[in-house]
């Protein structure tokens, strides 16, 4: 069975080896400042003010356990990064040289791309010629790794020829880790690609951090009762008055200040955070459970109507947010069940929201918001009503398959206002041999007047965050075109959309990179039209303004 020795941490300094301390890249977007390492998970997200930098997260990743065919607990879990991570940089691999090979962050934005595509750049730009696209084979890697615009659609990457990144939003981190190289007979040869990304259109975006994860069993073997679980450290400014909440019925976390000033961090406007579920994995057919709690057990609810799970037509539940859990840090002078996990055991248990020593979270002497009388939700006995949920407030679940099913009043209690670590769980499902899947999460954040105030915002701002993710369209302006004409990429249908931001009508022709006349193109003012791929073939094309001469270059 696999042991954990983890180190007490202070908030103000995170440890990481030297092997890995260059591993390390940041975006800034919007008044956010995100921070991700070469293994997949989230170091410091902040935000900015007059007054600089605060910070909202100390730390995000993923933790992973399951039983194998034996019935051992396999765990792999970061917190805050030992000398022996659980996972390390890089796909599973035969190479021992995979973590120093992979060891980065990608770094890419949208503009580098529009540049790249738009013929703006001098060569290829780094961010683009060093994208990991493919492993390699020949070291037992995976052919196919980070996703990517294949121009030429030859099945190869190569940016000479037009191929480019596909990522989302404005700006984007990406890392690739397994869990198998470092420990090949501890672990589960889980290998995860992690995208964490943000858009700068304004309003509630601005605000908000995309994580979008695939999950991939590259070993052999199968895994019963697995469960996965999304970590999380809010620090909000002063780490030591945070208080902890669920929202069940949007799948979201949240921390928020546990007064109205938030010392030496926020002040008189303190900030909520919270990480919310868009899907999770996929649910084990015909379990007899609604783990997506969507009022259809084993169904999926689509137009309105429950669909029944078959796995001939890929119908299959996806869990959202299975339970939470919240305990303090080590060094809080919380009682000792209710702390830091240190071995394999514990680190399940709290994914499947139970205290270390396998004690149920209870509903405990709920008193509603701001009161002292409520519970932290554990009993020594373990005597109590369980919950899935910890903090719940009076959010609940009204499929009745978790619990609790009806309003609780339930709240962390000002008095517990401390350094928490939290759990967005989902599980339990089996993992069987070459499965892969992705997960989709946001992360969202707000200032406000009190903590009362922070407790209602945050609250509105996950039900605004709808599943799926947003579309982004990639916009490919030519500079050398004209200013009240683009062209964008749209992503979601795959083909290019021209807009005429013009009170005139437009002529157009498209032509072949050879100059063969494809067709001619009327758009009407202040309109789009889609450029119709029927008989068009791979490769480079030019759309040409017949009034101004100028050209746009279309690459299919």
């Amino acid at each position: 069975m696999k042991k954990f020795l983890l180190t007490a941490l202070a908030c103000s300094f995170l440890y990481l080896p030297a092997s890995l301390a260059q591993f390390i890249d940041s975006m800034e977007v919007n008044t956010l400042k995100l921070k991700m390492f070469a293994d997949g998970g989230i170091g410091e997200m902040q935000t900015q003010d007059s007054l600089g930098y605060h910070t909202l997260l100390y730390a995000q990743s993923l933790w992973f356990a399951g039983l194998d065919a034996n019935n051992s607990l396999h765990v792999s879990a970061i917190t805050f990064r030992t000398t022996t991570p659980d996972f390390k940089p890089g796909p599973v691999s035969n190479d021992p040289n995979a973590a120093t090979i992979y060891g980065k962050v990608y770094h890419v934005s949208l503009q580098t791309i529009s540049d790249f595509v738009n013929g703006n750049t001098t060569g290829i730009p780094q961010e683009i010629a060093n994208w990991p696209a493919h492993g390699n084979t020949a070291m037992g890697e995976a052919a196919k790794l980070a996703p990517f615009v294949d121009v030429d659609n030859d099945g190869n990457y190569d940016p000479s020829q037009g191929d480019y990144p596909d990522i989302k939003g404005d700006e984007a981190l990406f890392a690739i880790a397994n869990d198998k190289n470092h420990r090949p007979t501890e672990g589960m040869g889980l290998e995860v690609h992690a995208m964490a990304y943000a858009y700068t259109t304004g309003g509630i975006e601005d605000s908000i951090v995309y994580l979008d994860y695939m999950i991939y069993n590259r070993s052999q073997d199968q895994f019963a009762d697995v469960y996965i679980s999304s970590f999380l450290d809010f620090d909000l400014g002063d780490s030591g008055d945070d208080l902890p909440a669920t929202n069940i019925n949007e799948d979201a976390v949240f921390c928020y200040n546990g007064d109205d000033v938030d010392q030496g961090g926020f002040g008189n406007q303190p900030a909520s955070c919270a990480l919310r579920i868009l899907k999770g994995p996929p649910a084990d057919y015909l379990d007899g459970v609604d783990n997506d709690r969507d009022g259809c057990v084993d169904g999926v609810l689509i137009n309105g109507a429950c669909q029944p799970e078959d796995p001939s037509n890929g119908i299959q539940e996806h869990y959202k947010m299975s339970s939470s859990m919240a305990y303090f840090k080590f060094a809080s002078g919380a009682p000792t069940q209710t702390s830091d996990p240190v071995n394999a055991p514990e680190f399940y248990n709290y994914m499947r929201s139970l205290w270390k020593n396998g004690n149920n979270l209870v509903i405990e002497n709920p008193s509603g918001f701001g009161s002292t009388n409520n519970g932290d939700g554990y009993t020594i006995d373990g005597s109590g009503t369980k919950t899935n949920y910890v903090y719940p407030g009076d959010s609940y679940d009204a499929s009745g398959a978790f619990t609790p099913s009806s309003p609780v009043n339930w709240f962390a209690s000002p008095d517990f206002s401390s350094d928490f670590r939290m759990l967005a769980n989902m599980g339990p499902f089996t993992l069987t041999a070459g499965e892969s899947f992705d997960l989709n999460m946001a992360i969202v954040w707000s200032r406000d007047s009190s903590a009362a105030a922070g407790y209602t915002h945050i609250n509105s701002l996950v039900s605004g965050l709808g599943a799926p993710k947003p579309v982004r369209n990639v916009s490919l302006r030519d500079f050398t075109a004209d200013r009240d004409v683009d062209l964008f990429f749209d992503t979601q249908n795959r083909e290019w959309v021209l807009n005429n931001h013009s009170d005139r009508s437009l002529d157009f022709k498209l032509v072949s990179i050879s100059g063969k006349l494809i067709r001619h193109i009327t758009i009407d003012a202040k309109s789009h039209l889609p450029i119709q791929r029927s008989e068009l073939v791979t490769g480079i094309y030019l759309l040409i303004n017949q009034s101004s001469g100028k050209a746009y270059k279309i690459m299919y």
